[in-house]
């Protein structure tokens, strides 16, 4: 039988592309040139998640002889590099589609930064919906569990996908360097309220 959380899943990914979708479409004054950005962001929580950061503290446990099953039991510092190595590697990877000319020529103004890097943090989102969908499966512990109990994932991850749009949109906006104080007023409230309550 398919994992419950995977109907879940299609659910939010649904709900939380056509409701941002929607929003960025009205507020950008009807446009479309930003919708093809969600496409570039959907694996860049997969990059993020699986290879980069697990390989940041996998790398340091070992280099510091810090076993991987202590969870909570683990030192101090340790745990609170896990905590910060999120955005540390989030943060640039979600404007990683910026590199291609395509996606940089679109950043002409304060506005269109603002609009891409919303847009690409919520396709980061959509993606590590899914990617976080696909772990849960993992686990028997959840195997008896109907889709509808997972209405708490369904509402963090429409949050978790506004989250990320407006980091990255800072993130963005404050790179064009006419709004660089905003950034850093803005940016480490906004991280550390948002990357602490993601914690499990």
């Amino acid at each position: 039988m398919i994992p419950q959380i995977y109907i879940m899943a299609v659910i939010t990914l649904v709900v939380a592309s056509a409701f941002w979708g929607g929003l960025i479409y009205l507020f950008t004054g009807h446009q479309k040139r930003y919708f093809w950005l969600l496409i570039l962001g959907l694996p860049l929580s997969v990059i993020a998640n699986l290879i980069l950061k697990q390989q940041a503290v996998s790398l340091l446990g070992r280099a510091a002889h810090v076993q991987p099953y202590l969870g909570l039991a683990a030192p101090v510092w340790f745990l609170a590099f896990k905590v910060l190595i999120t955005p540390m590697v989030e943060e640039p990877v979600k404007v990683l589609p910026l590199l291609l000319k395509p996606a940089l020529k679109i950043v002409t103004s304060l506005a269109s930064a603002l609009w891409v890097g919303f847009v690409l943090g919520v396709g980061f989102g959509l993606g590590e919906a899914a990617f976080l969908a696909y772990g849960v499966a993992q686990n028997p512990a959840y195997a008896s569990l109907p889709w509808y109990a997972y209405t708490g994932y369904f509402s963090e991850r429409l949050f978790a996908c506004f989250g990320h749009g407006v980091l990255t949109a800072v993130l963005v906006t404050g790179s064009k360097g006419e709004v660089a104080l905003s950034s850093m007023v803005f940016s480490p409230p906004w991280v550390c309220t948002f990357y602490g309550t993601r914690q499990r």
